[in-house]
């Protein structure tokens, strides 16, 4: 799926937010800086080195958009009697990844010692971390529950 954001045009000092969407992980994103006129223009920031252009509009196209490529972008349109910014904040969304478990000292214990497991994972929103007990081979027992915040 492809998303578009365009994150500015410029009419004469008036400029323009408009995102649509949030894209998922593994989405082709292009960001797109417009002017109604030739001036120089640029785009910058999160996981772009900076993109300049002498036009009307300068794209960058983000294949396969991961989430180290959240963050802001800034399209700067410049002439000989100054600047305009403008910024979009692009949220990727993903759903959880390396998650792992680890169990602290390890995973041979004595009865009755105290062992520490230790769940991750890597997602956006934040994902619900869940530690089952398997009680047989069709059931399993919640033993604790959470949900971080970023």
């Amino acid at each position: 799926m492809a998303n578009t954001i365009h994150c500015f045009t410029c009419y004469f000092g008036k400029y323009l937010l408009n995102q649509t969407g949030n894209p998922k992980a593994g989405d082709n994103v292009t960001i797109i800086c417009d002017s109604d006129s030739p001036l120089r223009l640029n785009i910058s920031g999160a996981s772009l080195n900076q993109v300049e252009k002498h036009g009307s509009s300068v794209s960058v196209n983000l294949p396969s958009i991961q989430l180290r490529d959240s963050g802001l972008y800034h399209c700067e349109a410049r002439n000989a009697f100054g600047s305009k910014r403008s910024s979009v904040n692009v949220t990727v969304r993903a759903p959880p990844m390396n998650s792992t478990v680890l169990v602290y000292p390890s995973t041979q214990v004595m009865e009755a010692q105290n062992i520490t497991i230790h769940c991750s994972t890597v997602s956006f929103p934040p994902a619900r971390l869940f530690h089952l007990k398997l009680l047989n081979l069709y059931e399993y027992e919640l033993v604790f529950f959470a949900l971080f915040e970023v």
